[in-house]
């Protein structure tokens, strides 16, 4: 009997690795497009899905220079 976990778990970690590169590829231009936000609350009014990245996108907003 072959154990089929081992290549499962590495097909996932495969597939979590490709994801997670396809996303910091496109993180710079995303960053700048988050810090061109002038008022996050009402950004979060407009799109209160968003709520849950508040974090985040409070800490790239703090990297733009005053």
């Amino acid at each position: 009997m072959q154990d089929t976990a081992d290549a499962h778990h590495y097909e996932l970690r495969r597939k979590a690795n490709m994801l997670a590169v396809e996303i910091f590829t496109q993180l710079p231009f995303s960053d700048v497009q988050i810090m061109e936000i002038n008022n996050l609350e009402s950004f979060y009014a407009s799109k209160p899905t968003l709520e849950r990245y508040r974090v985040y996108l409070e800490e790239v907003c703090h990297l733009k220079e005053p």
